[in-house]
């Protein structure tokens, strides 16, 4: 990976899970823009290798990229175990998972940032569970990029855009769990962004 992958800890349930889930972020880098078809075939061993249930996704460009990693990569490896959440251009964002595994309970929307993504939010439940303590939000990242000191600071845009997303978990009820992943772009735990992330409020 080229950058800083970033996630916060989760609780799926108070019941005791069955099984372990296996959870993985990626920025696919251009998907699927650049060099498709000789990319595919290494995608598709990155997969068989990971064996993941949930992937969070960044840097997908379009739907019809989604539905191609879908189809091409993730069912070449498993026939017919994946399904996708929605996709919103302005995330650049999907998130794939095993039905077998999971069970979306809420297919996604955009959380609005000062950046220049928004963040994705989804919603799961570990498959056979029917207890709403087990519910959990997946939420996908893809914060600016860059050094750049002159105003506004690359770093500075990353706070904004932190800010923006907590402000927006703080307004889920008591006891929300949740699950932050992808590309953060941070340099150090010195960023405004990874504070704001990671502070009590």
């Amino acid at each position: 990976m080229r950058r800083v992958l970033f996630a916060l800890a989760m609780l799926v349930g108070a019941a005791p899970a069955a099984r372990a889930l296996e959870i993985v972020t990626w920025n696919v880098i251009d998907y699927p823009t650049t060099g498709l078809a000789a990319r595919q075939p290494n995608l598709r061993t990155v997969v068989a290798a990971l064996d993941p249930d949930l992937i969070v996704m960044q840097e997908l460009k379009s739907q019809a990229g989604a539905d191609s990693f879908r189809i091409n990569v993730l069912n070449v490896v498993h026939p017919g175990e994946w399904a996708a959440t929605s996709f919103f251009p302005t995330t650049e964002s999907a998130m794939f998972y095993k039905t077998a595994k999971l069970t979306l309970t809420f297919a996604g929307s955009a959380v609005t940032t000062s950046g220049p993504r928004d963040v994705l939010v989804c919603r799961f439940k570990p498959a056979g569970y029917t207890a709403a303590s087990t519910d959990f939000r997946v939420y996908s990242v893809h914060f600016k990029a860059g050094q750049s000191a002159p105003p506004p600071a690359d770093s500075s845009v990353r706070r904004l855009e932190c800010t923006d997303l907590r402000n927006s978990i703080n307004l889920a009820a008591a006891g929300t769990q949740f699950l932050i992943g992808g590309d953060t772009n941070f340099y150090g735990d010195w960023e405004g962004g990874y504070i704001r992330l990671t502070e009590s409020q």
